[in-house]
């Protein structure tokens, strides 16, 4: 039975959430409750909708990555062969944000060569005033990051990485972790090389193009201002693609002036150009 794992920031353990006890036909039988009687569900879980619930959502978004992820025409989910990755859902903010991450290279047929492929997909949900974070609409598998490249290696070792900070084996099941994704990337001390392989994700952007922005990921929060074209641009409090998230919006003819608040989940774009960070 796969283990499905969780693992606490403050105390870097990973508390087993399905165990399976087992004794040999000599053991006395205890009266004690098994680890899977005593442990308990950490709360940041169940306030972001239970395991269950992440976990469903978390295959969505596996099999939403592997569509989404092109070579040569080809999605990575028709590959004739298996992917090796890992996936784990972070549960983080208390609960109120699940960050769904996935790293890992599949190899692919291309004529008659083949050539391993390496991706990264991530995906971040938050709960609402009326639902829980694992709740948010599928719709924010919309906005999502896929990246993809071949033969050079960083997402490999990222995802090797990972692995090994969270004590997971090459076919485990998707990890539930509550720690904060961020402070697993602070941790990552590899080194760059001259050609950038084995370089960490990179910090926060201040400059930016058109499209779907996480704010805190993506982008730092601050005044930002675009080249002075007619633009559209969304202040999101989520990704569910419903009018509830958009706390503020604008049709510009001209240069427009936009403050992202670090309380924003994300800034949306269109047709206007490049934005800068002015303060």
């Amino acid at each position: 039975m796969t283990l499905k794992k969780l693992s606490a920031a403050a105390t870097a353990v990973l508390t087993t959430l399905a165990l399976t006890a087992c004794g040999g036909d000599n053991e006395a039988v205890s009266d004690a409750p098994s680890p899977s009687e005593t442990e308990s569900v950490p709360p940041a879980v169940g306030e972001a909708g239970g395991e269950d619930q992440i976990l469903d959502v978390a295959d969505q978004a596996r099999g939403f990555c592997h569509q989404e992820t092109v070579f040569e025409g080809v999605s990575i989910a028709d590959s004739d062969y298996l992917p090796d990755e890992f996936q784990g859902a972070y549960v983080e903010n208390d609960g109120r944000n699940i960050r769904h991450v996935i790293f890992g290279t599949v190899d692919m047929s291309n004529g008659d060569a083949v050539t391993q492929v390496e991706y990264t997909c991530r995906y971040l949900q938050r709960q609402t005033k009326d639902y829980d974070a694992a709740r948010d609409s599928l719709g924010i598998l919309n906005e999502n990051e896929v990246y993809k490249v071949a033969d050079r290696g960083l997402f490999q070792e990222f995802r090797d990485y990972l692995r090994e900070a969270h004590g997971a084996e090459y076919g485990d099941e998707i990890g539930v972790y509550v720690e904060n994704y961020e402070d697993v990337l602070d941790s990552w001390d590899m080194g760059v090389s001259e050609q950038g392989a084995g370089s960490a994700p990179s910090a926060p952007e201040v400059s930016f193009g058109n499209g779907t922005h996480l704010v805190g990921s993506d982008i730092e929060s601050g005044t930002y201002r675009n080249d002075g074209v007619a633009c559209y641009w969304e202040r999101l409090s989520g990704l569910s693609g419903d009018d509830r998230d958009r706390i503020e919006n604008d049709f510009t003819r001209g240069q427009a002036i936009v403050e992202i608040q670090p309380s924003d989940a994300a800034f949306k774009s269109q047709n206007c150009g490049s934005w800068e960070l002015v303060e």
